[in-house]
């Protein structure tokens, strides 16, 4: 009597990752492993693009970048900005871009705030460079103005909400505030600021604040407040703010990311999502992580919105980065290659030529950087498309028992619906409780045709595109795992993963 056949498959990859649950429990569209992966709409996995030099040497010898922002201008124009040891360049997008080195010290060490607002008579850029004396500065397109007088000490981070500027230094309670429409005026009571200190939940400090909605939300080290102005006069926050939670804040003030579904953050129990009427966990598959990283020091965790894809994205110090997709609520990561090599230092949002949404990366050796770059496949590519690091993308599909964890399995046959994009080094790994096997799949370029080699009417019926792959394997055990690695100089994308077997039952 032949041995039954029996199949199992992953679907689809749109559960993302989830490094909690056990193996057994692991959702059929779930993932063990996304290193350097991203997911598309439609739950398709493919590998992540690389980084590109904006210019080929570093800005500041090898001094960090400390931060930078794209300042989006009311006339449309967008002016890219970096501060590098207290330097602040200033380029027009391009790649090979041009940076002018502006006059003027700003702090030389920490991470300034940059935001867009506007002075007494126009449209600026505040930069807050927690300098222990005075530390609101602004830049307006062609000069950098130092120190703006009796502004506030320490301010380390900034927001702007119902046509006010706010800050906080991010080590006390107390928020700072200018009068409408004129940042200059920041804390100053004399000309409309002021400041207070927020107790909503006792002595925390404040760590952060996001405009969403109609609110304020005030991020302590544990615990949210929420500020929302009556009237344009209004500003009588300690009074008026409010709680959202007690129970969960803000460790990391540069994690906190704001995006039309919600402000983000990174806790001490993982990341959130907050309204202005509650918060939400979204990393409870990542816990395993999370209770791995050291949360005494949280300088360098650093948030930014992928707004094209639909992400946000985090860069934990000697971790990598992590991508969540909000839309999926799925998480892919860590990306490596180089983010860690250099140290990724600054993120931050943008456009490219054509206006579409971009990210930006600054890091520890001076280097400004655009991640995500369309046709490189490299990290820390050149100006001209050459040279860089490769890195390797690799996902761990769920567990496949083929129904019965406690039956063995002889394997024969995997199925799989991948698009290879000319990439020369996918393959498919498999380990089974008794054995392991790999296939590398052949140059797509130069390899058989899915209809042969001729040609129908103009086109020619050939590799290419998304088609189904079956893969000979081999092995014999109570379950399978297939690992799905590119790491050639394409953007494989993988949407399904069937394994054929015989059923040879329970062997005790």
């Amino acid at each position: 009597m032949p041995r039954p056949v029996v199949r199992d498959e992953q679907g689809d990859f749109r559960g993302g990752l989830n490094l909690a649950a056990d193996e057994d429990v692991v959702a059929p569209n779930e993932l063990r492993r996304a290193d350097d992966a991203v997911l598309d709409e439609y739950g398709a996995i493919k590998k992540r693009l690389g980084t590109q030099l904006l210019r080929n040497t570093g800005l500041n010898g090898s001094n960090p970048i400390q931060n930078g922002y794209a300042w989006l201008r009311d006339n449309g124009t967008q002016q890219l900005m970096a501060v590098s040891n207290g330097t602040l360049y200033t380029a027009t997008y391009a790649i090979p871009a041009t940076w002018t080195t502006q006059t003027g010290a700003l702090r030389t060490t920490g991470t300034p705030a940059l935001t867009g607002f506007r002075d007494a008579s126009s449209e600026v850029v505040y930069i807050a460079d927690g300098d222990t004396a005075t530390s609101l500065n602004k830049w307006n397109g062609t000069t950098l103005t130092l120190n703006i007088a009796s502004t506030p000490a320490g301010i380390t981070q900034l927001a702007v909400y119902n046509q006010r500027l706010f800050g906080c230094t991010g080590v006390d309670q107390k928020i700072f505030w200018s009068t409408l429409n004129n940042g200059d005026s920041l804390g100053i009571a004399g000309s409309g600021g002021g400041e207070a200190v927020i107790r909503t939940f006792g002595d925390q400090n404040v760590t952060g604040l996001a405009a969403f909605g109609s609110s304020l939300l005030i991020f302590h080290q544990s615990g949210i407040s929420r500020f929302t102005g009556l009237t344009q006069d209004d500003i009588a926050i300690a009074a008026g703010a409010q709680g959202v939670t007690s129970d969960v804040g803000a460790i990391a003030g540069r994690s906190i990311i704001n995006t039309p579904q919600g402000v983000y953050f990174l806790s001490d129990r993982g990341f959130y999502v907050a309204t202005e009427t509650q918060v939400a966990p979204i990393s409870l598959k990542l816990d395993p992580m999370i209770r791995g990283l050291n949360l005494a020091s949280t300088s360098g965790i650093i948030g930014v919105h992928r707004r094209a894809l639909k992400e946000v994205w985090w860069f934990l110090p000697g971790v990598g980065v992590y991508r969540y997709n909000y839309v999926l609520g799925a998480w892919t990561g860590p990306c490596q290659g180089g983010y860690l090599t250099p140290v990724t230092t600054a993120l931050w949002e943008g456009v490219d030529a054509e206006g579409q949404p971009i990210v930006f990366a600054g890091d520890d050796d001076s280097f400004v950087k655009q991640c995500d770059m369309d046709g490189i496949y490299r990290d820390n590519a050149l100006t001209n498309g050459t040279g860089g690091t490769t890195f390797a993308m690799a996902v761990r599909c769920r567990r496949q028992f083929h129904g019965d964890n406690l039956t063995f399995k002889a394997y024969k046959w995997a199925y799989l619906q991948v698009n290879l994009q000319a990439s020369l080094g996918c393959s498919l790994t498999w380990f089974t409780s008794e054995a392991s096997g790999s296939y590398t799949f052949p140059n797509p370029a130069a390899g058989a045709a899915a209809w042969g080699t001729g040609t129908w009417g103009t086109g020619t019926w050939g590799a290419g595109g998304s088609r189904p792959q079956r893969v000979p394997i081999n092995g014999y055990g109570q379950y399978i795992d297939c690992l799905l690695t590119d790491g050639g100089e394409g953007q494989s994308t993988w949407s399904r993963v069937q394994v054929e077997g015989f059923d040879y039952g329970r062997r005790y």
